[in-house]
């Protein structure tokens, strides 16, 4: 008997979902998927339909996933008389192995509309016994969130190498879809679009999920989330740059901040799962931020880089150029570290002399590295964050291209 290869068995469970008939989405469809083509049981539940897996256990079956039915806030968005928006099958801790299924716990309860920008979500593994080192968060190593990050990561190479790359990714950020809330250890995403369903390698509580959708309610929601109010986005989002499933997408526009108070609070949010969500995807973001300084017109100031761990350098040069530019003690009461203290770990383009020091997932206080920057762009003049626009390229990452929602920041026109 010939052994399965790593990730062999995910890859027969999404190209069953992926060749799967769902009809119109409507109860009677997705009941003949279940039970004829995955050969699972329909169970109905409150909340929704659930789906187990026959086995040989006490119970003689197992319950693995569950059916999002349409209900006050999918509704809206869900316009062809689809009855449910969504397989959920959440991955189990081996998602490579021979059974990638975890026991479904319990599905999501739904907290409802927001009402305006939500609160920043607490750091992972918060504890009361505080770091010392600036921008850390109080956490134990950051293994909380490098679990599910590193599992996001085997499933989505192994989904990858037997479906291709995705036409989408990203990451939801607050809020997520019909206005779920993101998991602490981060939101990233990876969907593989097709013009009536999409498969979706999605970020649950405790790790990836594994989900089919219909394409027009989940793009639907994402789309009319772009009316440009504070926080109606977050994280960010990557279109596959010349994929014909791409074809048709609406792309939201999004917001921009000129409040110093409403910036800082954006970019702690966005900061804090960054290194979870770069290790997850697989991908490196490393960006700069311009930003008009009285007599310099725009410059380069600082440069954010993530991958397995996110890293903020502050460019040599600009503390040389700067004739009112903070002193050392200045950039150390704000939370920089002199690079002849702690080395950078990441290539910032030019040479720095100030990081924050690095941080994997789960480490970064995003609330306590967001002051930090922002306490010296409003040191060196930048006179409001509308001013601010990211370095060339920073939107182009591994093929994609990317809308910082959660950062409100572009390139310069």
């Amino acid at each position: 008997m010939t052994e399965a290869r790593p990730g062999q068995k995910l890859a027969e469970l999404a190209r069953t979902l992926w060749d799967g008939d769902t009809g119109g989405w409507r109860r009677t469809d997705l009941r003949a998927l279940v039970e004829e083509r995955l050969g699972w049981e329909w169970s109905e539940a409150e909340g929704g339909p659930t789906v187990s897996r026959p086995g040989t256990g006490a119970d003689g079956s197992r319950t693995v996933g569950w059916l999002r039915p349409v209900d006050r806030f999918e509704k809206d968005y869900a316009h062809d008389g689809e009855e449910y928006v969504g397989i959920y099958l959440p991955l189990g801790p081996d998602p490579l192995g021979e059974d990638p299924l975890a026991p479904a716990r319990q599905a999501p309860t739904y907290p409802g509309p927001l009402a305006g920008p939500p609160e920043p979500a607490p750091a992972v593994g918060r504890s009361a016994t505080a770091t010392k080192r600036p921008g850390a968060c109080p956490v134990p190593a950051g293994a909380l969130a490098a679990t599910p990050a590193h599992a996001f990561r085997q499933a989505g190479d192994a989904l990858t190498e037997a479906l291709g790359p995705a036409s989408l990714m990203g990451s939801y950020g607050m809020p997520m879809p019909y206005y779920d809330s993101p998991p602490l250890w981060g939101s990233p995403f990876l969907r593989w679009r097709g013009q009536r369903n999409c498969l979706e390698l999605h970020p649950g509580p405790n790790g990836p999920q594994l989900l089919l959708l219909p394409t027009d309610p989940q793009e639907n929601w994402h789309l009319r989330q772009g009316h440009g109010e504070p926080g109606a986005l977050g994280g960010f989002f990557g279109v596959r740059t010349g994929d014909p499933a791409t074809a048709g997408l609406g792309i939201p526009g999004g917001w921009r901040a000129d409040d110093w108070g409403v910036f800082e609070r954006a970019l702690g949010e966005f900061l804090s799962t960054l290194a979870a969500e770069t290790r997850a995807l697989g991908i490196a973001i490393s960006m700069s931020l311009h930003g008009d300084v009285p007599g310099m017109g725009g410059p380069m100031l600082c440069n954010l880089s993530s991958a397995d761990t996110l890293e903020i350098g502050h460019y040599t040069w600009t503390s040389e150029q700067l004739a009112n530019g903070p002193r050392a003690d200045t950039m150390r009461a704000l939370g920089w570290i002199p690079t002849e203290e702690v080395p950078a770990t990441h290539e910032h383009w030019d040479p720095v002399n100030f990081t924050t020091g690095a941080f994997g997932p789960g480490e970064a206080d995003g609330a306590a590295l967001a002051r930090t920057v922002v306490g010296y762009l409003r040191e060196v003049g930048v006179p409001h964050p509308a001013s601010l626009t990211l370095s060339d390229n920073a939107q182009q990452i591994s093929g994609y291209w990317v809308t910082y929602y959660g950062l409100t920041l572009r390139e310069a026109d």
